[in-house]
């Protein structure tokens, strides 16, 4: 617990399982994490423990044939240009858009209708959506009955919750929300849509938006669902290897019995305690951080410049100088994205290779093989003779 590992959600995802790797079975520790994570793990986990996958059900081409996209938070077009353009031809084909968020973006311009609630108040008005739908009685019972548990409880809660105060606090009327719970309940393939970046939704927003689609019937249904749109290159991948103190590679949560899971193809338990991300480690009193691992960086961690002057040691692993790197007491430099052969997982999960465009300048190592040679220095020999090689073994542990 002395030491701590912090990734790239920008970096192959050959090179993160071996980061990964280098974390749990060398240095036994689960502090592993990435810096650009506000709102994916929570999206993530959502998705996960409500359909078993953290990967949305809805792809980017189901976009055109959605009858209603209701667009929550920040302004796509920005966060994600690729995903704005859909959402333009969708609008185009005569999809209806539906956009709630608190700033008149270009996206909510776009919009048939742009809800625009207070600052803080998004969450109120899903919960006040749901209400409506739950008091007048629209909901899906079959759907609801044969494919869901909790309804009661949840009906329950909303049952609770005064409408009237939410309005206050949204700005938003009850004639609104009950407007967008009739077209999520109307329409055949609804679509909610929501980025996950920095200026993501946290995990109650998201549960709640997950809800919504659930009382109207429209979870495991083609053509319609949740949506996260990611806007770091493989902060999906990242995940999936594993760079999250609280789950292993493919979502297995760390806790005794999975650490066992894994004997077959390392031939060792993973350390079984949960670990922490890095914001939770630097700057707390309770915290026992040392030394830390960083790869790349993104501009987010320069914000704990102070805490770590008080380190004992930092060790930069990266392409280019930043600002980060001049904190470091050792650097290894690496090749870049552009010199090396390696896949990425984008926003619907789908595994994306990037093939060598130009040769290193000089004779660097890939990330890989650092990491190779830092576990050959603890006794540990990792025999891989090509890049296939590492992604073959990830196969083989993450069949997902």
């Amino acid at each position: 617990d002395e030491i701590a590992f912090v990734g790239s959600p920008r970096a192959y995802n050959e090179d993160n399982y071996l980061f990964m790797k280098l974390a749990r079975l060398i240095f036994n520790t689960n502090n592993i994490s990435i810096t650009s994570d506000a709102g994916f793990l929570e999206s993530a986990q959502v998705l996960h423990e409500g359909t078993g996958s953290p990967y949305s059900k809805v792809a980017l081409e189901d976009l055109a044939n959605s009858d209603v996209i209701i667009i929550v938070g920040s302004d796509l077009t920005k966060l994600n240009p690729i995903i704005g353009s859909e959402l333009y031809l969708a609008r185009k084909n005569g999809t209806e858009l539906i956009t709630i968020s608190n700033k008149k973006s270009q996206l909510a311009r776009l919009s048939h209708k742009h809800i625009q609630p207070n600052p803080g108040s998004i969450k109120a008005c899903i919960t006040a959506i749901a209400k409506t739908i739950v008091t007048n009685e629209t909901y899906d019972r079959q759907y609801i009955q044969s494919k869901t548990k909790g309804f009661e409880g949840f009906a329950n809660f909303l049952g609770s919750i005064d409408l009237s105060s939410i309005e206050e606090k949204t700005g938003i009327t009850k004639e609104t929300f009950t407007y967008i719970g009739k077209k999520l309940l109307d329409a055949e393939r609804p679509i909610i849509v929501y980025p996950s970046g920095i200026s993501g939704l946290d995990k109650d927003t998201i549960s709640y938006l997950y809800n919504l689609l659930i009382l109207t019937g429209n979870i495991g249904i083609k053509g319609s669902g949740l949506l996260q749109t990611t806007g770091i290159a493989n902060i999906t991948g990242s995940y999936d290897m594993g760079l999250s103190p609280v789950y292993y590679p493919g979502y297995i949560a760390v806790n005794e019995k999975n650490s066992e899971s894994f004997l077959g193809t390392y031939n060792a338990k993973l350390p079984e305690m949960a670990g922490k991300k890095i914001d939770d480690l630097i700057g707390n009193e309770k915290s026992n951080i040392k030394a830390i691992v960083v790869v790349d960086h993104d501009e987010e961690i320069i914000q704990f410049k102070e805490q770590f002057k008080e380190l004992d040691f930092i060790a930069y692993i990266g392409s280019f100088t930043n600002p980060f790197s001049e904190l470091a007491d050792i650097i290894i430099p690496v090749t870049n994205y552009a010199e090396m052969e390696g896949t990425v997982t984008n926003t619907e999960g789908r595994i994306q290779h990037n093939s060598q465009k130009i040769k290193p300048s000089e004779k660097l190592m890939t990330p890989a093989e650092v990491y190779c040679e830092i576990a050959k220095q603890k006794n540990q020999h990792w025999s891989y003779s090509t890049r296939e090689d590492i992604f073959n073994e990830i196969k083989e542990v993450i069949p997902m």
